[in-house]
This record gives C-alpha cells, sequence and structure tokens, in this order.
C-alpha cells in the first residue's frame, strides 16, 4: 500500500467516533407554570327557607393557573415518565341562578356569586419523544381541593317568601373534598431545557358538603373541562 494511502488511514483511525443524540434521551428535575381555561358544568344546592332547589349556571370559560415541580425519568424507546406536584386556583364567575320550585331563573345584575377552587395534586405523565421536538403525553392525578361557593345570590324585585326584596345571598360556604384529573396533550421541546405544553383534562372535586344560609346541607360534586397552556423548565 502506498505512503499515499496509508497516511490518510492513520488519521481517520485516531478520530473519535461522535455518536447522534438519540430522541427520548430526557430526565431531570423540571418546574412548570400554566394557565387555565375552564368549563364548569351546573352546579346546584338546595334551600328550606324557601323550599327549592338552585341550579348555578356558569359563565362561558372561567380562568386560573398553577404551578409545578416534577421530575422526567428516560424509560427507553423514546418513552418519559413523569412525575409532579402541581399546586393551582380555578375561579368560575355566576352566569345565573334558576330556582327550580318557581321555575324562575335570575341572571346578568341579579346573580352572583363565584365557584374557587385551590387545589393540590401529584401526578404522573407519560412522554414520547417523536424526535422532531413534539411530544405526546398521557396523564392523570389524585390530590384534595377546596372549594369556595363565595356569595352566591340574587337580586330580588319583590319578596319570595321570607326573602327579599333586594340582594340575598343563599349560599356562602367552603369545603374541601378528594380530587382528580384525567387528559392529555402535547409539548414542544424548544431546547433541551425549556417545553413548551399544551393539553386538556377532566378534572372533578368528588362530593362537598356546603351549609346554605339557611342551616340546608346539600353535597355537591363539582366537575370541569380545563385547557392548559404552559411551560416547564428542566435543570
Amino acid at each position: 500500500m502506498s505512503a499515499v494511502l496509508v497516511a490518510p488511514l492513520a488519521q481517520a483511525a485516531d478520530l473519535d467516533i461522535v455518536e447522534a443524540p438519540m430522541a427520548g434521551d430526557f430526565s431531570g428535575a423540571y418546574v412548570a407554570a400554566r394557565i387555565a381555561g375552564a368549563f364548569t358544568p351546573d352546579t346546584n344546592f338546595n334551600l328550606t327557607v324557601v323550599p327549592t332547589n338552585i341550579v348555578n349556571d356558569y359563565d362561558r370559560l372561567g380562568f386560573g393557573g398553577a404551578l409545578a415541580v416534577g421530575y422526567e425519568f428516560d424509560w427507553g424507546s423514546n418513552v418519559a415518565l413523569r412525575g409532579e406536584i402541581e399546586g393551582g386556583l380555578i375561579s368560575a364567575e355566576i352566569k345565573s341562578h334558576t330556582l327550580v320550585a318557581i321555575a324562575t331563573t335570575l341572571d346578568g345584575g341579579a346573580a352572583f356569586g363565584t365557584t374557587e377552587i385551590v387545589y393540590g395534586m401529584v401526578n404522573a405523565a407519560v412522554d414520547y419523544d417523536f424526535g422532531n421536538g413534539f411530544k405526546p403525553f398521557i396523564s392523570g392525578g389524585i390530590g384534595l381541593a377546596e372549594v369556595n361557593f363565595k356569595n352566591h345570590g340574587v337580586g330580588l324585585a319583590a319578596p319570595v317568601g321570607p326573602l327579599g326584596p333586594g340582594n340575598v345571598t343563599a349560599m356562602n360556604d367552603k369545603d374541601s373534598g378528594l380530587a382528580w384529573q384525567i387528559g392529555g396533550g402535547v409539548g414542544y421541546e424548544v431546547d433541551e431545557r425549556v417545553t413548551l405544553e399544551a393539553g386538556y383534562r377532566y378534572f372533578q372535586v368528588n362530593d362537598i358538603s356546603l351549609t346554605a344560609v339557611d342551616g340546608t346541607v346539600t353535597n355537591v360534586p363539582v366537575k370541569q373541562h380545563q385547557v392548559m397552556l404552559g411551560v416547564r423548565y428542566g435543570f
């Protein structure tokens, strides 16, 4: 073999082989910040002083946010597991109250109140890395939530039984209960530290016990369809 060929071959043998990074090789701690839009189905509670069930209809969209801290575990084959602790607040404004017994719906300035949910959850998620930045995921979680029916009431132009006229608060109480969620979405890896995410989840707080101003107790489940946008920052 000529010296002309031997020299380049010898130099090539000394070169280090650099392997391309494999998709799915992402592990480490992270923090996350999220904003949420929440669609809240009707809730209801009972009154005895005017025997009726009151149905609460909410504005089309409630709002909230959450913070989380977690860890990603590389599981190989482009799959990662995430575990995190999340805390957040969701608020929904009343659109109308319906007094079922007298078939009357009060809305606008004649209906008022806010339902707030403060929660803490332990979440788990499974991510799949397509290798092009996109990482779809499924997730679920369980925890505790405090639900506050703040100043739910109506403005009555004329008395209804012993109530009114004027603004009447029917419910102003809060209670805590088991909360859980299940959903999914997609993340997009901007760089090795920053991932944007968008997702949907079904969120529920199991029956909480709320006491109306006249002492009537109602067990109320609270359900929401939440659309989440957020960012995760890895360490």
